[in-house]
């Protein structure tokens, strides 16, 4: 009876088990960043609207006052102070060339900037918030352009304490729109679909 395999067996296996390693490991690693994701994102969403709420429970609603200058890094980052900060807990803070970003106790950030949509009236409807899965891509996100600071892969867009407005459309509408790169409704889709990124999410996660 033989008690050992050839060499030739031992390489074989080798080859077969590095084979599948290879078909496989795309898929995992896939995975692996959609959970990381998804539990990140979810928990932004969770304490930021509660940090919201609590801001309007005390208040009554937002302190506007200071979002005076669009793409100005002060500005940004006193509406930060003002509103949210005190309910939400932060590690970091930096001020960008346009905005600001904080950082999250799980290594997540966000990223605030006052931008101007037709007025410089203040107004907290013309403040991005953005999600990042990771705080050092809110610190480089690519400020040039006016509105395209998100890609819907690593950072996603929110408003002011509420879910995006393109998530009181139908699924039909919000995957049609994220494949055209409207990225709020993106970020609508994912929460419509429970915090799922279905197969059919257009972008590669």
């Amino acid at each position: 009876m033989r008690k050992a395999f050839t060499l030739a067996e031992v390489l074989i296996t080798l080859g077969i088990i590095g084979v599948v390693a290879a078909l496989t490991m795309p898929a995992l690693i896939s995975n692996y960043k959609k959970k990381v994701l998804l539990t990140r994102i979810k928990k932004f969403y969770s304490a930021y609207t509660q940090a919201y709420n609590m801001k309007i429970a005390n208040d009554g609603e937002l302190d506007v006052s200071m979002l005076t200058a669009i793409d100005d890094p002060d500005v940004a980052t006193e509406f930060f102070n003002v509103n949210y900060e005190p309910y939400m807990k932060i590690v970091e803070k930096t001020k960008t060339a346009k905005g600001m970003a904080a950082a999250l106790p799980d290594g997540s950030g966000l990223y605030i900037r006052k931008s101007n949509f037709g007025s410089v009236e203040p107004s907290t409807s013309a403040t991005y918030i953005v999600f990042c899965v990771e705080y050092k891509k809110c610190k480089s996100i690519n400020e040039t352009p006016m509105y395209n600071f998100v890609d819907s892969k690593e950072t996603f867009i929110f408003w002011n304490g509420i879910a995006p407005p393109k998530l009181s459309q139908n699924r039909t509408n919000m995957l049609n729109l994220c494949k055209t790169g409207d990225d709020e409704s993106c970020t609508g889709l994912i929460m419509y679909d429970g915090w799922e990124i279905k197969d059919d999410y257009p972008w590669k996660i």
